[in-house]
């Protein structure tokens, strides 16, 4: 390390100091100099000089093996100072580099190169690093870990403290507090995240994906499970930028395809099937295409299999939304299934929340006798009918529920042998327990029961309900950018007592169909798929029965899923399993 430098940086820093702590000394040193030496300059040249010192360490200390100078030369083009046209030049050779001094394989090298020329420039864009430093300093007490991490690396040095003090001071003159740095990508907050969390350990700060685990993933993997890595990390679609670049993956995908191959390669197979579902997710379809035309030169017996599974896959990616894919693999290695999942959340409008506190009622019908008690008749109706009712005894003591299972069984082993009748002897259980929550009060019960009317609730809010969703006629809504056929709501009442009593009404709307327009939906079969929300009610009572009531709806759920089975025969054909899933 060059001795001269390392004087010339302490002076600069020391005069640094001095200006930066006093006025005077400023004004003084700025009239001396003309102007020509001032806090900026002073700043720029330290925070220069001591780039240049720790790459002469890197270099002289080899701590990136014997192509250290070549990587560290690269690194600093492509991440300090850097423009994009340094960034286009040199992404993809300093990413070889990396590899080779990592030991991978050179098909796994080619790939990640070419990979990262495409996407690095857009990923890193001009002054990388310093970009990475702001969105560090951004964190929640990123600063001050900053400083820590400075002074930890000045351990054992006498003045480590003050040229640590001295050192943040000129990175913010030079960096973080300039607004050309601020604007940053996903990488930029990924490697911010990564930084904070190696100096904090905290818990807070971890990354969905650390920028370590990134660079491992992409580097440690052969080609057949970068696809895989890019498909099931919602993080990697946002840092790769997929959307825009994902024809170039196509391409340098196709390099590293073995050809000639007698017997194929099974996981190729699987690689491809990815690749495809990638493409959907991304809104590209038609590069599949591209695809059946790089695998023309396989064997004909891979190039069979892929297509069967894919005729098999393209329904169901066209009809999903975007989702949580999940692919399952079998002991071989193979692609053995395909899961989608959706979940969407969305609130109601403040009409429909003003008219669920202002003008939502019930209609009264007169009341009926239920054994022993008087209930509303609209509850009884239902409750004749076969009402799905949940009464939730969790506020009672465990011996008190002790004695209701034992009651509920006898009422069930009762039912068994009973001749048909107007209510079961369970569903006058379920009566009598609703009478001991507002403490066997008759007017009390028959305002409770006048609230427990799924299908009065299902009549005053259902459409309104469906009205956030573009509801057209024939029970289809649009929404996600997907059609949805919609049958017959169910629904489900929980009753449960804390502060007064709760009644929970779920209503839930199976989805049948599904489709990216309204005259290509195609049937769901796992029957798994619904919108749904619930209409909650709180009473509270004293001695002339009801006291008040709030009612409220919640967000609106989407909730669709989807499996996809393969199975492979000897003859190699894909076949569609149902059994309750696709």
């Amino acid at each position: 390390m060059n001795i001269s430098d390392g004087v010339k940086l302490a002076a600069r820093t020391l005069t640094y100091k001095a200006m930066d702590s006093s006025k005077v000394v400023n004004t003084l040193i700025k009239r001396i100099t003309f102007g020509s030496v001032t806090r900026d300059t002073l700043a720029k040249n330290i925070l220069s000089g001591t780039v240049n010192l720790a790459q002469q360490y890197a270099c002289e200390q080899k701590l990136l093996g014997e192509r250290s100078a070549e990587i560290v030369s690269l690194g600093r083009s492509v991440l300090f100072d850097n423009t994009m046209a340094q960034v286009k030049e040199g992404a993809g050779p300093l990413v070889s580099l990396l590899m080779e001094y990592n030991g991978n394989n050179s098909c796994s090298t080619f790939l990640a190169s070419k990979i990262a020329g495409h996407f690095l420039p857009d990923m890193l864009q001009d002054y990388a690093l310093e970009r990475i430093l702001c969105a560090w300093s951004k964190q929640e007490s990123g600063s001050q870990v900053m400083k820590l991490a400075i002074e930890n690396a000045l351990t054992g040095v006498h003045g480590g403290k003050m040229i640590a003090a001295t050192f943040m001071s000129v990175l913010k003159r030079t960096i973080l507090d300039k607004a050309e740095y601020q604007s940053n990508t996903a990488l930029h907050r990924i490697a911010a995240k990564e930084l904070q969390w190696h100096y904090t350990q905290s818990k807070d700060v971890v990354p969905e994906m650390s920028l370590c685990s990134v660079i491992s993933s992409v580097t440690a993997k052969t080609y057949n499970h970068v696809s895989s890595l890019c498909l099931q990390s919602e993080v990697m679609r946002n840092v790769w930028q997929l959307p825009a670049k994902i024809k170039e993956v196509f391409n340098e995908f196709s390099t590293c395809l073995p050809t000639g191959a007698a017997n194929g390669d099974k996981k190729t197979v699987s690689d491809l099937v990815e690749l495809a579902i990638l493409a959907h997710r991304t809104q590209q379809p038609e590069q599949v295409d591209e695809m059946f035309k790089m695998i023309a030169e396989l064997p004909k017996e891979l190039r069979s299999e892929f297509q069967n599974k894919y005729e098999q896959l393209k329904p169901l990616l066209e009809k999903m939304p975007l989702s949580t894919i999940a692919i399952g693999h079998n002991w071989l290695n193979e692609i053995d299934s395909v899961s989608f999942e959706h979940h969407g959340k969305y609130a109601v409008s403040p009409e429909l929340t003003n008219f669920m506190k202002n003008g939502f009622s019930l209609p009264v019908k007169l009341p009926e006798e239920a054994g022993d008690y008087f209930a509303g008749g609209s509850f009884i109706n239902e409750l004749r009918q076969g009402m799905a009712l949940h009464v939730d005894n969790s506020h009672k003591s465990y011996g008190q529920r002790a004695v209701d299972v034992g009651g509920n069984l006898f009422s069930i082993i009762k039912d068994m042998f009973a001749l048909p009748e107007d209510l079961s002897e369970g569903q006058k259980r379920q009566v009598g327990q609703l009478s001991d929550m507002v403490n066997h009060h008759p007017m009390s019960l028959l305002a409770l029961t006048h609230h427990i009317a799924p299908k009065n609730v299902l009549n005053n809010v259902g459409n309104k309900v469906l009205n956030q969703l573009n509801h057209q006629s024939g029970d289809v809504i649009f929404t996600d950018n997907r059609w949805m056929k919609l049958g017959p709501p169910e629904t489900k009442v929980t009753v449960s007592k804390s502060n007064g009593v709760d009644i929970a009404t779920q209503i839930v709307w199976p989805v049948e169909q599904l489709g990216s327009s309204r005259d290509a939906m195609q049937l769901l079969s796992s029957g798994s798929s619904t919108v749904s929300t619930t209409v909650n009610s709180h009473l509270t009572f004293n001695e002339q029965g009801l006291k008040n009531k709030s009612v409220t709806i919640s967000d609106i759920n989407i909730d669709l899923a989807e499996k996809l089975t393969f199975r492979t025969y000897p003859k190699r054909n894909c076949q569609l399993i149902s059994n309750g899933n696709f």
